[in-house]
């Protein structure tokens, strides 16, 4: 096999929707290959001398039985093709298609729907995400530490043990702790799977809804804190001047229904003043999207 000339740029890679991957590269008519594979047949034969399945002796000379065996041997050598070489493929397929992928940074770029682009910023977790994330550490500690008290308690129970241990005074069953776990809980159960995320870049603001499965390395290290990341994707929709866009995806939709936006506001509200007991750099900005501002159907999130 020749070698070949490996080309594009190194990439870690955060977030990949193998799913709009593979739907833009068949829209574009790129078909799914999902492996590669070099079939290598290596044959032994020994010569038959048979009629009807049955051997006879001497009818076709020699007087002697000859069996017959064919035994193949397949030796597939198998490439599988990963997800990162498909990301790469669709973005050759997009420039070979004529298709630009911008970059809103650059002068005189504009975008509207549909639009495919690249875009440098520092990325931040919004509302209920925000929250999530933020209290994920401590209440884990905290049920950490709730476990060891427990199996403290079982073992100075035993009466066969005459071991003493002193469990100390940080037994934390306070009522703020069960308000984080549930705005912890709300969060998940809201955000339906699809977590909110901001970019702020030179070419302007840029939210973004992540699939939960296709994020590849632990949200809390990937979006705790602030980081610059590339967003590669496609312009879903522009929110326009004084415009807001709601981020959690299940308020989002439920003003549409019976819940109004009084009541949408009061929740809000609530995981604010949650957020600033405990002391979080939460405020409003990072609980809405204020137009001028892009949303993006993420395909790929990297650095």
């Amino acid at each position: 096999m020749s070698e070949e000339e490996v080309t594009g740029d190194l990439r870690e890679l955060v977030y990949l929707d193998n799913n709009s991957v593979n739907g833009y590269l068949s829209s574009l008519g790129e078909g799914l290959e999902v492996e590669r594979g070099e079939m290598e047949d290596t044959t032994d034969q020994v010569r038959a001398r048979t009629f009807g399945g049955f051997t006879f002796p001497g009818i076709f000379g020699g007087g002697e039985v000859e069996g017959s065996e064919m035994s193949t041997e397949s030796l597939e050598k198998q490439v599988e093709i990963t997800m990162p070489y498909r990301l790469q493929t669709l973005r050759e397929v997009i420039r070979k298609s004529g298709r630009e992928i911008k970059n809103p940074a650059n002068p005189g770029v504009s975008l509207s729907g549909g639009d495919i682009v690249e875009v440098r910023g520092v990325v931040e977790p919004m509302s209920f995400f925000r929250f999530e994330l933020a209290q994920s550490v401590p209440i884990t500690i905290n049920r950490a530490y709730q476990r060891l008290v427990s199996a403290a308690d079982e073992v100075t129970n035993d009466d066969s043990n005459d071991i003493e241990i002193d469990i100390g005074q940080h037994e934390d069953t306070t009522s703020d702790t069960r308000i984080n776990e549930a705005f912890a809980d709300v969060s998940e159960i809201l955000n339906n799977d699809r977590v909110p995320i901001k970019l702020k870049s030179g070419g302007g603001t840029f939210g973004a809804l992540l699939d939960r499965e296709q994020i590849l390395i632990p949200e809390a290290r990937a979006f705790s804190q602030p980081r610059e990341y590339r967003l590669f994707g496609r312009i879903d929709y522009v929110i326009k001047m004084n415009s807001l866009w709601e981020p959690t995806d299940t308020l989002r939709l439920a003003r549409n229904y019976s819940i109004s936006d009084d009541e949408i506001e009061e929740l809000s509200e609530m995981l604010l003043s949650v957020a600033n007991d405990n002391n979080m750099d939460m405020d409003d900005e990072h609980m809405r999207i204020e137009g001028p501002a892009k949303i993006v159907h993420p395909i790929a999130i990297y650095w």
